[in-house]
Order: C-alpha cells, then sequence, then structure tokens
C-alpha cells in the first residue's frame, strides 16, 4: 500500500508538477531572450547612475546616515546611500547604494502618486516635472512640492526626514477643475534584479515581504518569478522588498483600506519585481482636497529601530523583516 501511494504520487503529482515547471521554465527563457533581443535593437544599454543624476533636475538629500537625491522628475526617490555602512570591509570600500535611478544596472526606485479612470483629467506621471520650494531635504528641513494639472488639479507633496531612514510623505490634491473628480493614491518599490543567490539558507529571506491582515506575506524572488502576480487586499500594515541586511518598506496611511501587489515582469531584459498598493477610488467634489500621509523606510535593518517604528506606527510585524527562521523566539 505504501509503494503504490509512492508510486501514484509521483506519477499523478510529482510528475505532471515537474513537467509544468518545466514548461513554464522553457517559456520564460524563451520571453526572456525575446526581450533581450528588443532590448539590444532599441539600444537601450544600461546607463551609469552619474549620468542619470547629472542629467535630470533633484532635491538632494542629507543626514548623518544616508545621503542621495529625489527625481523632480516623476517624484521618484532613486538615489540613496548609506553612510554608516561599506560594501566591503576594505577601509576604502565605498559606502553602500541602496537605490538606483531605473535605466541603471541595478534600479531600485519607490514611488507615490495618484491615477484616476477619468480620461478628463490629466493626472502626474513618471515624466511630470515637479515643483519644489528647497533643494535639499535634512532633518528638520521639510521640502514642499507642487505640480498643477491643465484642468486646475493642483497636487501637493510635502517630504520630511527622521535621523535615521524613515521619511514621512505627505500628498494633498486639491480640486479646482469645476467638476468632481474620481482619484486612487498609490506607492510602488520597484527593484531589477539579476543573479539571484541561493535563497535556500533556512533563515536568510531575500525578495518579497510584508503584513497584510495581521500576517507575514513573504515570497522569495523565485516565487514571484514563477507566479507572475499576486493580488492582496484589506489591512495593509506595509509592504516593499528586503536583501539580506536591507528593507525598502512601504508604510500606508492607516485610514484607509488598499489593494497590493507582488509582481514580476522583464523590461528591457530586465527582471523586475515590484511590490506597490493602490487606494479605492476617492470622489473629490469641486473645491475640496483630499489628504494622504504615508511613511517609507530605506535602509538598514538594525532590529532596535524596526522595533521603534513598529511601536510608533503601530505595525504589525515590522521587525520580521529580518528573518530570524523558524525558533524565532530563541533567535
Amino acid at each position: 500500500l505504501s509503494l503504490a501511494i509512492i508510486l501514484g504520487w509521483q506519477f499523478f503529482y510529482e510528475k505532471p508538477r515537474l513537467e509544468k515547471l518545466a514548461t513554464q521554465k522553457k517559456i520564460y527563457e524563451q520571453q526572456l531572450a525575446r526581450a533581450k533581443v528588443n532590448s539590444a535593437n532599441k539600444n537601450a544599454a544600461k546607463i551609469e547612475q552619474a549620468e542619470v543624476l547629472q542629467n535630470s533636475p533633484r532635491v538632494n538629500i542629507l543626514s548623518d546616515v544616508v545621503k542621495g537625491s529625489i527625481s523632480l522628475k516623476g517624484l521618484r526617490f532613486d538615489d540613496l546611500t548609506l553612510l554608516q555602512y561599506k560594501q566591503t570591509l576594505d577601509d576604502n570600500s565605498p559606502a553602500v547604494v541602496l537605490l538606483s535611478p531605473s535605466g541603471t544596472k541595478n534600479a531600485y526606485f519607490i514611488e507615490f502618486g495618484w491615477r484616476g479612470k477619468d480620461n478628463n483629467i490629466t493626472y502626474p506621471n513618471a515624466n511630470t516635472l515637479w515643483v519644489s520650494d528647497k533643494m535639499e531635504l535634512s532633518e528638520g528641513q521639510a521640502v514642499n512640492l507642487h505640480w498643477t494639472s491643465p484642468e486646475n488639479v493642483k497636487f501637493k507633496v510635502t517630504i520630511s526626514i527622521d535621523d535615521q531612514y524613515l521619511f514621512n510623505i505627505t500628498q494633498t490634491i486639491e480640486n479646482h477643475s469645476g467638476k468632481p473628480i474620481s482619484a486612487q493614491n498609490y506607492g510602488l518599490v520597484n527593484k531589477s534584479y539579476e543573479n539571484q543567490p541561493s535563497s535556500s539558507v533556512n533563515i536568510l529571506h531575500q525578495g518579497m515581504v510584508g503584513s497584510i491582515k495581521g500576517e507575514l506575506q513573504e515570497y522569495t524572488y523565485d516565487k514571484i518569478k514563477d507566479k507572475k502576480f499576486m493580488n492582496f487586499s484589506g489591512d495593509v500594515s506595509w509592504i516593499g522588498i528586503t536583501d539580506k541586511y536591507w528593507l525598502t518598506a512601504l508604510i500606508p496611511d492607516k485610514t484607509e483600506q488598499y489593494n497590493a501587489h507582488y509582481n514580476f515582469a522583464i523590461k528591457n531584459g530586465m527582471e523586475k519585481y515590484q511590490a506597490d498598493f493602490i487606494t479605492e477610488s476617492k470622489i473629490i467634489e469641486n473645491g475640496e482636497q483630499f489628504v494622504i500621509v504615508h511613511h517609507l523606510f530605506s535602509g538598514a535593518k538594525k532590529v532596535d529601530l524596526l522595533d521603534k517604528y513598529e511601536v510608533k506606527f503601530d505595525l504589525k510585524l515590522f521587525d520580521r523583516a529580518i528573518d530570524f527562521g523558524w525558533f524565532y523566539i530563541l533567535t
């Protein structure tokens, strides 16, 4: 009976599953090959980070622990260096670069913004050029940005940073269009990832991570690549991408409900991973405004720091961004 169960399992379950995986892998490799060919045909060669930073208007970020900049084109957090950590143990090693602009080899960026289904309203996008009242963001010195659509809908953003790795992002939409509008607010973290290290270590999770409906939702890069798309809804406490030492986490406004997603796609020959959230549609009457406040953590996974933010913002399982393994309490 045991032998029959084992053989039956292998024939009716394992064999079809492996065949399906082999087919999926073959299709994926074909897609990747086509994407790389198309990328080469379009001359979409990866550009150096310094070139991107030099050729785009930016608000500089400077504190004791980080330096970098925010792109005024698209209002993206796409340049962040961790000043207290080096890339190797060598004394002359450069500091760890965490975020990098789209189009670079290690592209890794965060974006907050608005979307809408009303085709008669223009919403800010990746090509929108925002106006800032200051050109430097530092602890105690927030920056205020704004952009007004052709229909006279004003979008405002205020960004501040604490003494560590936490950004506060306050977004306001003011409707002066003369009619009601419908808008959704979103946040995303997008990362290009190649040559993935083995994820077989029992106490090292790398990939997508978040706390949704009070449960930890973590999936490795490989699993998201297989699934392509995952959808969650309800109470999104935080969501993002984690690596061995670093975490980028979106912490959405607790007054709203969200749909959240993990995504995988191939773009310009690069493997792209994304974690994002989006609100339900909000009706904003003429002459009214809607304000929403998010936070962004982008830095080193220090236990005491994660614990501090978990208490301060009532986050669920924020310390579990560090993989303590099965024996959590002992670890």
